[in-house]
């Protein structure tokens, strides 16, 4: 049985089902939506937003479009170097190299299919800046202001930061 706000709905219907609206969530029904898909996104909080309304949307991606306009000197290694301390045990070099690659797309599809656009935090350090391989105002991204009127009646459904 999946919850809704005003009511339960015994029999679900959908080509993808999305648990949670955080940006990742948001992300993977951007993409599906996009391909033609059903899609349903599950939540269990009244809000819309996830924990990544508590970083205001900020999001960590390397290599990005803005970074390489931006002239940023970045490299795959030192990149590397931060997640493999940042993650310790946990770390995969292959998981993160594929996330080193695909972020950088995936913002760009963001922004190419939503009203998002994002901007270079170049005031911002990586989160654990003592990390090797950090860097400082190259890899963390934050959300233009976006017009909250777009949303209509669904603005004050957001989770405020």
């Amino acid at each position: 049985m999946v919850g809704r706000r005003d009511r339960q709905v015994d029999d679900l219907d959908c080509d993808f089902l999305v648990a949670g609206s955080g940006i990742a969530g948001l992300a993977g029904a951007l993409v599906a939506t996009e391909a033609g898909l059903r899609v349903v996104i599950c939540e269990k909080s009244a809000l819309i937003g996830g924990t990544s309304a508590y970083s205001e949307a900020m999001v960590w991606v390397p290599f990005s479009r803005q970074a390489r306009e931006a002239g940023a000197r970045d490299r795959v290694e030192d990149a590397l170097a931060y997640i493999e301390a940042a993650a310790g045990a946990q770390f995969r070099a292959e998981l993160a190299r594929t996330y080193l690659a695909a972020a950088p797309v995936a913002l760009d599809f963001i922004e190419a299919h939503t009203h998002a656009r994002y901007d270079l935090a170049t005031g911002s350090l990586d989160y654990l800046s003592g990390l090797p391989g950090a860097t400082a105002g190259i890899r963390a991204l934050t959300p233009r202001p976006f017009d909250g009127k777009r949303l209509g009646r669904r603005f004050h459904d957001l989770r405020p930061p």
